[in-house]
């Protein structure tokens, strides 16, 4: 795991400053590189998505909501990329759709931290082995 831990960057994107900071903390005790932003739009702005990685992504969100980013990182042909849901919001429904739309995973906060630490770690694996595929 610590091959991976190296290679990896978590992205969180919440508009809670108090989950970014907790969640930010605890993967970061666990060894992983992280990376916080409060709105879908900044992560646009100042992200690099070609570095290798994941992204636990709030679904509720002012100017985009979680739904929406992952839309359009599937139109500008990031749809490889793992996310991660966390909502308090969410519902069946909109489970299933995220995840047949690529996502690794969803989850209802708070997010039981072996079960974030499990879906980031199979996150990361999933985006690393895709990215190879692609290289080769």
């Amino acid at each position: 795991m610590e091959d991976l831990q190296k290679q990896a960057l978590i992205r969180i994107v919440d508009d809670d400053e108090s989950l970014l900071f907790s969640t930010q903390i605890y993967l970061e005790a666990l060894g992983w590189k992280v990376v916080t932003y409060n709105n879908a739009v900044d992560f646009l702005n100042r992200d690099n998505l070609n570095l290798p990685g994941c992204l636990i992504l709030d679904v509720r969100m002012p100017r985009m909501t979680g739904l929406e980013l992952q839309e359009l990182l599937e139109s500008r042909g990031f749809a490889h990329f793992p996310i991660i849901f966390l909502s308090g919001h969410g519902d069946i429904e909109m489970a299933v759709h995220t995840m047949s739309h690529g996502a690794v995973t969803f989850l209802e906060k708070p997010a039981d931290p072996e079960r974030l630490a499990e879906a980031v770690k199979k996150a990361v694996s999933i985006g690393i082995k895709k990215g190879s595929a692609e290289k080769n």
